[in-house]
């Protein structure tokens, strides 16, 4: 992901690219139903959350934080 950002080229953009516990957001598809994900995707929600719980104290406002991704299935 990181490697993917330079492409960007973007001045004044911190990128982030956190690792989910155990290599996987969710192990099954995100129609699968909730259960079937768990503890993962609440181990993810959680990350995620704590990554843009306070923005300002790195100095970047809520407007302007920004959450994207790409999805690898498990075949």
């Amino acid at each position: 992901m990181l490697a993917l950002a330079r492409e960007f080229a973007a001045p004044d953009v911190a990128y982030l690219a956190p690792q989910a516990a155990g290599h996987t957001w969710y192990p099954y598809s995100f129609l699968a139903p909730i259960e079937q994900n768990e503890p993962n995707l609440s181990s993810a929600l959680s990350l995620i959350a704590h990554l843009l719980e306070d923005p300002e104290q790195q100095n970047v406002t809520s407007e302007r934080s920004y959450c994207w991704g790409f999805l690898r299935a498990r075949v």
